[in-house]
């Protein structure tokens, strides 16, 4: 069930927007900057910027508690 404070749309896109931004933020000492991309078990590739970006909003939306999974990418990244 989800959480009653976030019963319309809106009140919850507005309070996920800044997790959204506070990614972006984290990500930018990584933009054009030289470092390794290593790869996942697929082959895919992953950049520090990933992990960075994934642990903002992995944190963001835990701490909302909406009540809703969190599924991303990089959970399984060891």
């Amino acid at each position: 069930m989800i959480n009653p404070a976030f019963e319309t749309l809106n009140e919850l896109l507005r309070q996920v927007f800044p997790v959204a931004e506070a990614a972006g933020h984290a990500i930018l000492p990584y933009f054009k900057a030289k470092h390794a991309v290593n790869a996942k078990e697929d082959g895919s590739p992953l950049t520090k910027a990933d992990i960075e970006a994934h642990h903002t909003i992995i944190g963001g939306l835990t701490a909302l508690e909406t009540g809703l999974p969190i599924i991303s990418e990089e959970s399984r990244t060891k």
